[in-house]
């Protein structure tokens, strides 16, 4: 009995397997980016209309998104998982520093960009609305995030991460006094060595007011 015979010749198969080969492997590769150090970091893949004011990676200020992503739990690979148990159950930290264990970095290990794999986190609000949500994003030693396609509810790329509601929020960066906020953070900051080049490379606490209502919010920088 004779086979079937294919609509497809050697030269076309081999054609095809190329083609599934290449789609392979683009649907699984890590993208890396360059996370913003200081300014306005608008480019959160998968957060759609999340930003911040960044200074030395760091939120001084957020504004968290609308949409499908914000209502419930998402985790994006394990990278965060950890951190996120830890910064969710916290009753106050609006932006803290984790180690991929999800222990809580302090003092001049807390520090984005600096060599070590770390979880930044961050709790932020919707500018309209009462939304309130948390982010733990993973962030390589030289201060880039890498991101993949996810299905749900993204339906795009969104970063190595991990996002919770929550209760509690940084100020907002509409009306934020932003001057104030990067003099008080210099002020106090963990300074470089002095046999290095002289730029701040630490982390401090500090206290600033939203600039709108009037009211102080405490908060790590």
């Amino acid at each position: 009995m004779a086979l079937p015979r294919t609509p497809f010749g050697p030269a076309q198969l081999s054609t095809l397997l190329a083609l599934l080969l290449t789609f392979s492997t683009f649907t699984s590769a890590v993208f890396f980016q360059q996370l913003v150090r200081d300014g306005v970091a608008s480019d959160i893949k998968g957060y759609k209309g999340t930003s911040w004011q960044a200074i030395r990676y760091e939120p001084l200020c957020g504004n968290l998104g609308q949409g499908a992503v914000y209502a419930s739990s998402l985790d994006v690979g394990d990278k965060c998982t950890a951190a996120m148990n830890a910064f969710g159950n916290s009753s106050s930290e609006v932006l803290s520093v984790y180690d991929l264990t999800g222990t809580k970095l302090q003092g001049g290990e807390a520090r984005v960009g600096n060599g070590a794999e770390v979880c930044m986190c961050m709790a932020m609000r919707q500018s309209s609305g009462t939304g309130m949500g948390a982010i733990c994003l993973w962030v390589d030693g030289t201060g880039r995030g890498d991101y993949e396609y996810f299905r749900q509810p993204v339906s795009d790329y969104i970063y190595v991460s991990s996002y919770r509601v929550v209760d509690r929020a940084m100020p907002l960066c509409n009306g934020f006094d932003l001057a104030s906020a990067k003099s008080q953070w210099s002020s106090t900051a963990i300074q470089a060595p002095a046999q290095a080049t002289g730029t701040a490379t630490g982390t401090a606490t500090g206290r600033v007011t939203t600039g709108t209502a009037g009211k102080s919010s405490e908060f790590r920088l």
